[in-house]
């Protein structure tokens, strides 16, 4: 952005602020990013863990061969944990200003986002940023905030 007005050590001043606004923006928009995608993160993952589950249950034997009873979890619930990919393949990655990827690289996750023809949808990612929407834009206004304000 460009402004032209007469030079005087004080319109100098204006014409800068002016001038830098977008790359103080930008800066405002990639720390708002970074504070999204952490926030996401923690969202996913403390739905994941204290969330209760609604499906099924199911006898299961963990990695020692101690029985133990696992709850699943209902269609539209955040996915229960049984063995923690799923929890631990969770990721954000800002790409500047320009945007902010979230996703999981579980090999199974897009089963669990959109559901197969034998199950329903468990959306983990979408419920995050679901609830996390209010914080996502505080975020970003209190980052763009911090970085124009003089």
């Amino acid at each position: 952005m460009r402004v032209n007005i007469n030079t005087t050590k004080k319109t100098r001043d204006v014409l800068v602020k002016i001038e830098n606004l977008s790359k103080f923006s930008q800066e405002g928009i990639r720390e708002g990013f970074e504070r999204m995608g952490s926030g996401l993160v923690r969202t996913f993952q403390n739905q994941i863990l204290n969330e209760p589950k609604f499906g099924r249950t199911y006898n299961i034997r963990d990695v020692k061969g101690v029985r133990r009873i696992h709850r699943a979890s209902a269609p539209k619930q955040t996915p229960a944990l049984l063995t923690g990919d799923y929890f631990e393949a969770v990721f954000y990655k800002p790409h500047g200003a320009n945007g902010l990827e979230f996703g999981n690289t579980a090999p199974y996750a897009s089963f669990l986002e959109l559901g197969t023809p034998k199950m329903k949808p468990r959306p983990g990612l979408f419920n995050a940023i679901k609830s996390d929407l209010r914080n996502n834009r505080l975020y970003l206004e209190e980052a763009l905030d911090k970085n124009i304000k003089p």
